[in-house]
């Protein structure tokens, strides 16, 4: 398949599955998207498609499944993400995005699986990953995310040693590294750890 998905694909009110990957889709998902109340899974990877991830995703409320991955999308990930309760799988990976990591994913407390990586993000990983207990794969690598990394993530059940469960390195993260973390942190770039104040746990309410 190639061209751009149709708006018209809003109105399909009663689908749960919509899967369109591997094809040559191109130009924006359309905003009208948000309206299919009833999806359940979104699989629109290894396309062509570009422009931003709309915010009406958010409206998706019983979407479990969001795979975006090897696409050419751009933009900041919406925070409207954060109203997707049931997310348990979250793969915007290979993709062109900015902005930092939205502190809404990290109250998604039934994800089980975060892929970012490959991308240009920024910001930092709050303490509430904690939260995430349910989150046996975790991988940011090869972005631009910074600060300290919380010791609260040494409670999650992640595969620290196996980089393709738990991979955070080619970024920007500070010493200390937490001891679940030590030796598995990667390549990091440390040359603005220098001002430790411009590191804070957006969790921290000053």
């Amino acid at each position: 398949l190639n061209g751009s998905i149709p708006n018209e694909v809003g109105e399909l009110n009663n689908l749960e599955y919509l899967n369109i990957a591997f094809n040559q889709l191109s130009g924006p998902i359309p905003n009208t998207i948000g309206n299919l109340s009833s999806l359940k899974e979104l699989r629109l990877f290894q396309n062509e498609l570009s422009e931003t991830i709309p915010a009406e995703l958010g409206n998706i409320d019983g979407l479990r499944h969001l795979n975006l991955r090897n696409n050419n999308l751009v933009g900041t990930i919406p925070s409207s993400i954060g109203n997707l309760d049931q997310l348990e799988i979250l793969y915007l990976h290979n993709n062109s995005l900015s902005g930092n990591l939205p502190f809404e994913i990290f109250g998604l407390t039934s994800l089980k699986r975060i892929f970012l990586h490959n991308n240009q993000l920024s910001g930092s990983i709050p303490s509430i990953i904690s939260d995430l207990t349910y989150l046996n794969k975790f991988r940011i690598e090869s972005n631009n995310i910074s600060g300290i990394i919380p010791q609260e993530i040494c409670s999650l059940s992640l595969e620290w040693e196996d980089s393709i469960t738990f991979n955070i390195s080619n970024n920007s993260f500070c010493e200390p590294y937490p001891g679940c973390v030590q030796n598995h942190q990667g390549y990091q770039d440390t040359s603005n750890c220098g001002s430790m104040h411009y590191f804070k746990d957006p969790t921290i309410i000053h």
